[in-house]
């Protein structure tokens, strides 16, 4: 996986790439084909917390992480 991230004065963007080529187990899991059986929430749900932390300065209730002292 890769990341970069750029900014100007008011807008922040992070790129993600995630190549999973030759690796069709973790590719299923990550697409969130498995959520029915309790397996991971897939990329949707990492982007969703990463996107709910830069706008509220909180994590979801359900994403566990560092506590904020």
């Amino acid at each position: 996986m890769a990341s970069t991230a750029q900014t100007t004065k008011t807008i922040q963007k992070y790129t993600v790439t995630h190549d999973l080529t030759g690796a069709p187990t973790l590719t299923s899991l990550v697409a969130g084909e498995s959520e029915s059986k309790g397996a991971g929430g897939g990329w949707s749900e990492v982007l969703s917390g990463l996107k709910t932390l830069l706008e509220t300065g909180s994590q979801l209730p359900f994403q566990s992480g560092p506590e904020k002292g």
